[in-house]
């Protein structure tokens, strides 16, 4: 695997090109130009992040799935044809809808921004899991908070149910206890570290600061079969 020297400013303009310029026309005469500054370096980013997690814990398997450049737009009001990003997820399995029952590293090229972190978006019946393991474990998440609280890189982001449940948690743990998802992210405006073999190290050395919360949602997890869509292995 070679190293990755960096995304080169000409995938930027790409971005910015299919942004103002949404249409098949645009696509069939620009599609290697697309293929050469987009889509594989960041084939590659992928490639060097991935290699750098498994050698510091083996059991990190994960493979990268990285996006098309077509949007679905059956279902959406935004009926452009293509991606104005380009992401990639770290996940086990086959699934590649946002909905997933482990936590999975990403990270996303934007034209004016780049931004990369771990998710973890569940169905509510899986987020039972998590409520259960803190009600018999606090301790445990109480851990992984203070780690969290010990980094400056990441935001915890996420949607919360407004319904409080009748659950005895105490009120350092209420506010994870009570999400519906969680999204550890960090956005960067476009910087020269982009440009250079250093985003490989800053991306991955930040995604190890938080792998002990990847670990600990995976483990709550291990009784779900993510090629089975989400459900219980039996």
């Amino acid at each position: 695997m070679a190293g990755f020297e960096g995304f080169s400013e000409e995938a930027i303009n790409v971005l910015l090109d299919i942004r103002f310029n949404n249409n098949k026309e645009w696509y069939e005469a620009n599609k290697d130009r697309y293929k050469q500054y987009v889509h594989q370096p960041v084939v590659d980013f992928a490639e060097n992040i991935h290699g750098i997690l498994n050698k510091t814990h083996e059991e990190f398997t994960d493979k990268a799935k990285v996006c098309r450049i077509f949007r679905d737009t059956r279902y959406s009001k935004n009926k452009q044809k293509y991606k104005d990003s380009k992401w990639f997820f770290f996940r086990e399995g086959s699934i590649s809808t946002i909905e997933y029952p482990k936590p999975n590293y990403f990270f996303e090229l934007k034209a004016e921004s780049y931004v990369y972190g771990l998710g973890f978006w569940a169905r509510a019946k899986h987020m039972e899991l998590f409520r259960e393991n803190v009600r018999s474990r606090p301790s445990v998440l109480g851990e992984i908070i203070n780690l969290y609280e010990s980094q400056n890189v990441f935001a915890l982001t996420g949607d919360s149910y407004k319904k409080k449940f009748q659950d005895d948690v105490d009120e350092p743990l209420k506010d994870w206890y009570l999400r519906k998802e969680f999204t550890f992210i960090s956005e960067r405006p476009i910087d020269d570290i982009l440009f250079s073999p250093e985003i490989v190290d800053m991306v991955a050395g930040d995604f190890l600061k938080i792998y002990p919360i990847y670990e600990y949602f995976s483990e709550i997890m291990s009784s779900i079969a993510p090629e089975d869509g989400g459900r219980y292995r039996r």
